[in-house]
């Protein structure tokens, strides 16, 4: 099989951290409305009387969000996700600071030499306060062409 992509070496067993970002009312709403009809991603006043007492994010949200900043860590393209394990630890609510950081622990070249074997552990933490929110561990396949 052939060598390892430069830019996989460059950040195994390193943390790679996402910009600062905000996730919005509206974001949290339309999200909700098309893939998680809970009343408490959906209504503010009816999310008083949840468990959280306020507007949350989804959790598939919030999975498809570090997903998206997971892709953005390097030039990498994600062919496929494997395996997906998930720690919600804290509600994720609108209008607040986050960031998402990562750290490659694995990777081998996969039987088709184009395709690389990544596992990544993710957390997404309330920026400000260094508080982690989700724990999301990913195995993917990126595409990695000659």
């Amino acid at each position: 099989m052939g060598e390892n992509p430069p830019f996989l070496i460059m950040y195994l067993n390193k943390n790679i951290k996402s910009d600062v970002f905000k996730i919005s009312k509206e974001d949290i709403v339309d999200f909700a409305t098309k893939n998680d009809p809970m009343f408490f991603h959906l209504d503010e006043s009816m999310a008083e009387e949840s468990i959280f007492s306020e507007l949350v994010s989804s959790g598939l949200h919030t999975i498809c969000i570090i997903l998206q900043k997971m892709n953005k860590f390097s030039d990498w393209s994600i062919a496929t996700g494997l395996e997906h394990t998930v720690k919600y630890l804290k509600p994720v609510k609108p209008d607040v600071k986050y960031q998402v950081s990562g750290l490659v622990t694995y990777e081998h070249i996969w039987k088709n030499p184009k395709y690389t074997h990544l596992k990544m552990s993710n957390t997404l933490r309330e920026g400000d306060k260094d508080i982690d929110l989700v724990l999301l561990d990913t195995s993917f396949l990126i595409y990695t062409p000659k």
